[in-house]
């Protein structure tokens, strides 16, 4: 099996102040966003959506995401998107019941929602969205003084990751 490697490295990560979420906006949210692999979800018209282990977040309020990440103080990367017509999210999300070693990461309805193909890691889905110009800002919590970037990690680490957290 190839092992893809990622890690992403954005110059300018801003502050985030709950304040300014705009939920009319469309976000990737970076859970753990320093630690490997991070988790990804997404949302869009107020509403949040994941693929976890666990099963799925289908359409949360951004309000109670917010009070977990401040509660917990997850390190997380807020990347506001700039995606014109954005197709209904929860429909994608119905396609899966959970994430599954080595079959389905939480990467999975978010590439499709977002019309992407081979991404294997939230690095090269980042590359592909800034290629495209889709990227507007990213924001961080709770983060690191010292952080750099989203760490390296390969689509093994994730299969790796989800196979002991079903143990």
């Amino acid at each position: 099996m190839e092992t893809l490697a990622s890690s992403f490295k954005y110059k300018n990560v801003g502050h985030l102040e709950f304040a300014q979420i705009d939920s009319d906006k469309t976000y990737l949210w970076v859970f753990n966003a320093d630690k490997t692999p991070p988790h990804i979800g997404i949302s869009s018209k107020g509403k949040y959506f994941s693929l976890k282990s666990g099963g799925i977040d289908d359409g949360i309020g951004i309000d109670s995401i917010v009070s977990l990440i401040k509660q917990k103080s997850i390190p997380t990367l807020l990347i506001e998107l700039a995606i014109p017509k954005l197709p209904e999210i929860n429909s994608f999300f119905d396609q899966y019941q959970s994430t599954v070693a080595y079959e389905t990461t939480c990467l999975e309805p978010i590439k499709k929602i977002l019309g992407s193909g081979n991404e294997d890691t939230i690095h090269d889905l980042l590359s592909t969205l800034l290629g495209r110009d889709q990227v507007v800002a990213v924001l961080g919590k709770h983060l690191p003084n010292d952080y750099a970037g989203i760490p390296f990690y390969t689509l093994e680490d994730i299969h790796v990751y989800l196979s002991n957290k079903k143990a």
